[in-house]
């Protein structure tokens, strides 16, 4: 086959790939549209994902394939989650400093730029994706091992790797958003049960597999077991793509309405800038008859030749007081009123919405593919073709969903995230493919 004709073919195989997961989210677009896949509904979808499905899938995947040997066969794809994280977060930070400097007040996202920078999507589209390719033995010269246990060892891979990442972003991006958190909202956060069940899969499985060497104790003796786990876990993905189509066009009409909402507020502007002019100028009659009335009493006094000079003390200390308590409550206000000023006064720059998803996903595509091919394949030797190609996955896609729970929880730029996400996942349709077709084609 000719590097033309193969270039091809990987194209129509990436577009075939994406195809899977679009339609998916598509889906799930209708379902908001429709309006039985609402935001309550979402969470209702998501906790039966962390709490049920997501753990049988993890079990029904990890637990057969797991054994001693193959745990110490993916240290490569451990050591990327720390690259790419170190990656993403110095990045994010020199980025926050560097638009500081020309946009004022936009280093306060600092924490927000960092996190989107160094927490990609590595697991749930490019798992399906993997899954969905035809001819993906073909493409990796593997024939010889088969499609499902292919699809195995990529499912365990995606697995492992993602329950790190869950680790990584609940103790270190979590943190950075909300600032410091206690032990126990941090072990609620990370050791959640997907998190739980790996860790569960891989210490059963190599304990399995010891059992297996000295009693010859396979896992077919659990195989009616392990299938209905497995039918439990399956509809996970499709779920999460469901959410991920409601989520975004969700994202869309909330944009779109706000923008209406500045444009109402922008033809009112008028009226309440003269209303305010109106306010303005009747403090300052009320200024001003509060002097005259002050001037009067002062006048009085100075005259009355029967009101004694303790009284006449008296209603200046009066006056002075209700002076001092309108300067008070007037500061109050304004200093109450500054804050919201501020955030208004300084928000993201317009260029971070082209720039997270060109680093995000063009650069941190290129990083992890110079990493995994020049370091792990051509330096240290590693061949599995299935492990180089996971751990390619690690640098590549746009930010990861749960952002935007970890930014709803925190309270800090829940809109901007949400806008940066839009923009992230519209450019993905044309990223993933392109990923996927560059880690075949070096894979080559």
């Amino acid at each position: 086959m000719s590097e033309a004709d193969l270039l091809m073919s990987l194209g129509g195989d990436s577009l075939m790939a994406v195809t899977c997961p679009l339609v998916v989210s598509l889906l799930g677009a209708y379902g908001f549209k429709r309006g039985f896949l609402t935001a309550s509904n979402r969470k209702v979808v998501d906790k039966i994902i962390v709490e049920a499905t997501m753990p049988c899938l993890i079990i029904s995947k990890v637990l057969p394939a797991m054994n001693l040997e193959r745990l110490m066969l993916i240290w490569p794809l451990l050591l990327m989650v720390p690259i790419m994280l170190l990656y993403g977060l110095s990045l994010g930070a020199a980025l926050a400093r560097c638009l500081g400097l020309v946009y004022p007040g936009a280093s306060q996202h600092r924490g927000l730029i960092m996190v989107l920078l160094a927490f990609p999507n590595t697991f749930i589209i490019p798992l399906t994706m993997c899954l969905a390719t035809p001819g993906l033995t073909d493409l990796l010269g593997l024939e010889n091992i088969g499609v499902d246990a292919l699809h195995q060892e990529l499912a365990l891979f995606f697995f492992l790797s993602y329950s790190v990442w869950l680790l990584a972003m609940w103790s270190i991006g979590y943190p950075i958003l909300a600032g410091a958190v206690s032990c126990r909202e941090w072990r609620q956060k990370a050791l959640n049960p997907p998190s739980i069940a790996c860790f569960i899969s891989i210490a059963l499985g190599i304990g399995w597999g010891y059992l297996n060497s000295v009693l010859h104790i396979d896992l077919s003796k659990l195989a009616p077991l392990l299938h209905a786990v497995d039918f439990v876990g399956q509809p996970s993905v499709p779920l999460m793509l469901l959410n991920l189509g409601s989520g975004l066009v969700e994202t869309v009409a909330e944009i779109s309405e706000r923008r209406a909402a500045a444009k109402t507020t922008k033809t009112r502007a008028g009226t309440g800038s003269s209303q305010a002019t109106q306010d303005d100028n009747l403090d300052d009659d009320l200024e001003i008859a509060s002097d005259r009335v002050e001037a009067e009493s002062e006048t009085s006094d100075s005259a009355s030749t029967t009101a004694s000079s303790k009284e006449h003390e008296e209603k200046k200390e009066e006056g002075r007081e209700e002076r001092s308590d309108l300067f008070v409550s007037k500061v109050a206000v304004a200093v109450e009123a500054a804050p919201a000023v501020a955030r208004a006064a300084a928000p993201l720059p317009e260029v971070v919405y082209v720039l997270i998803p060109f680093f995000r996903q063009v650069v941190g595509t290129l990083l992890s593919a110079l990493i995994v091919i020049g370091l792990f394949r051509n330096a240290m030797g590693i061949t599995n073709k299935p492990l180089l190609l996971v751990s390619m996955w690690q640098g590549a896609g746009p930010p990861m969903i749960n952002i935007l729970v970890m930014v709803g929880i925190s309270g800090n730029g829940e809109k901007e995230t949400a806008q940066i996400l839009l923009a992230t996942y519209t450019a993905s349709l044309l990223t993933w493919g392109a990923s996927m077709a560059l880690f075949l084609y070096l894979l080559q």
